[in-house]
């Protein structure tokens, strides 16, 4: 059976899923709480949902964990992701750390700290502390951001305010943070403000340069008139 629970955070609310059936059942489960969860109401509350599980949806092993057993977890799990607008899928069961971009349908769809609702969560494998450690033989994905060999390590998850989460990713032997990141989102009527001051703020740096550019090209144009008069006075000195 699964561990069935949705968990109040202050800013966040949590889906804790546990085992890797996905029953017709179970699904629906999860549509109706991710459902509630995305309502208007529901948001103002816990503007982040986040769905925590045991297995990762994207991991860059070259073994079934992380191809066609992901494929098969992505393929029921992510079109409601998309729906409902899941921010973040904290997962485990692989014994390393792994981030990676916004990714939907095996592809990168947002390659910054920004949420977009049209692409599917960050997601975070994080098996640091397992034992046996896992060691990586090949290489990254393309949807990899960070990662590193299973170690002494553990998360936090920080909910910031209602448009700023952050993730760390420490290793508890020395304190040291192994990865970290911020993620942002804007409300309805934060984004027209802000998409205003960002065409602002580029059209000062657009105009400043421009200036710049004109003074460079009149003191390089008179600089070179002041050298050919001198040049030319020079000259009629040495005929005279």
């Amino acid at each position: 059976l699964w561990t069935e629970a949705l968990i109040d955070l202050g800013d966040a609310s949590q889906d804790w899923r546990q085992r890797t059936s996905v029953a017709q059942r179970q699904l629906l489960w999860l549509e109706d709480e991710l459902k509630k969860a995305n309502t208007a109401e529901a948001r103002a509350q816990q503007p982040w949902v986040i769905v925590a599980g045991h297995r990762p949806v994207y991991c860059s092993l070259v073994r079934p964990t992380c191809s066609s057993e992901a494929a098969a977890l992505r393929s029921a799990l992510e079109p409601l992701f998309v729906r409902y607008g899941v921010d973040l899928y904290l997962a485990s069961h692989v014994h390393a750390y792994e981030r990676t971009f916004r990714t939907l349908n095996g592809s990168v769809c947002k390659a910054d700290s920004s949420v977009d609702a049209s692409c599917g969560p960050v997601s975070i494998v994080n098996g640091d502390s397992a034992e046996p450690p896992l060691q990586y033989d090949d290489m990254p994905a393309r949807f990899t951001v960070k990662r590193h060999p299973g170690q002494s390590g553990y998360g936090e998850l920080i909910l910031l305010n209602s448009t700023a989460i952050e993730y760390r990713q420490l290793d508890s032997v020395t304190g040291a943070v192994n990865d970290q990141f911020i993620m942002v989102k804007s409300s309805s009527n934060q984004e027209p403000q802000e998409n205003f001051l960002e065409a602002v703020g580029w059209l000062a740096f657009a105009t400043a340069l421009v200036t710049f550019t004109c003074g460079f090209v009149k003191w390089v144009h008179s600089d070179g008139l002041k050298r050919r008069d001198e040049a030319l006075r020079h000259l009629r000195t040495e005929i005279a």
